[in-house]
């Protein structure tokens, strides 16, 4: 696929997701629960482990660790794309030179339906600093499966990096459970009668083809 063709389908996801976290009434309860630890939770994952889409929740002053997000993605030089949904989170970020973490700096706080670029070479922290008491809520899309590669966690105390993997955390299933990319496009959406209404993302999504193809979304509550 060309490099022109990469930039527009590229352009047209950070179009989305700024639309998508403009409204947090898509997403159930069971998304938005925080616990002692940061939560990550799984939306949904392609098959060939291509790109993973992931709610992270924060209690207030709840942070990462400094991180990085694996040498691979299928974006290139980009690993993925974050839009703030509810609260507020900064980026601290950081560089390692093969001896030493060093501290760059304290971005900017995010606010809801901003949206925000991770490069592959990228180290950072990431904190919910929200004024407020509630958790903060954003929505990470990779272009990789974030839960299961391998990258690192870096301890600028003692200029040290080890290697992990994250996984994800235990929960509700993926709300996006299946995704086919192909002449016959498909989207299948799994709600569950008492947790989700999904017309929001519907309508963000739909959007997002403008209307080149068809698209079609299956209620597959009758199939389990």
């Amino acid at each position: 696929e060309g490099e022109e063709g990469t930039e527009g389908r590229f352009a047209r996801l950070l179009n989305v997701v700024g639309a998508l976290v403009k409204e947090d009434n898509w997403l159930p309860d069971c998304y938005r629960v925080a616990g002692e630890e940061y939560r990550q939770y799984l939306l949904y994952c392609d098959p060939l482990g291509r790109y993973s889409i992931v709610c992270f929740v924060w209690s207030r002053g709840q942070a990462t660790p400094v991180h990085d997000h694996g040498a691979y993605s299928s974006w290139g030089e980009r690993i993925g794309v974050i839009g703030q949904m509810i609260g507020s989170e900064r980026e601290d970020a950081y560089a390692y030179d093969g001896t030493t973490v060093r501290f760059l700096n304290k971005g900017k706080p995010a606010l809801p339906g901003d949206v925000a670029v991770v490069g592959v070479q990228d180290i950072h922290r990431v904190i919910n600093v929200s004024e407020d008491s509630g958790p903060s809520i954003s929505i990470h899309i990779y272009g990789n499966d974030i839960g299961r590669q391998e990258r690192y966690v870096y301890d600028p105390l003692n200029n040290a990096r080890s290697a992990f993997v994250s996984g994800y955390s235990e929960g509700p299933p993926p709300l996006l459970i299946h995704h086919q990319r192909s002449s016959d496009r498909g989207l299948v959406l799994a709600e569950d009668e008492q947790q989700i209404s999904f017309d929001a993302v519907r309508g963000h999504l739909a959007a997002a083809f403008r209307g080149e193809e068809e698209v079609a979304f299956l209620d597959v509550r009758s199939l389990r």
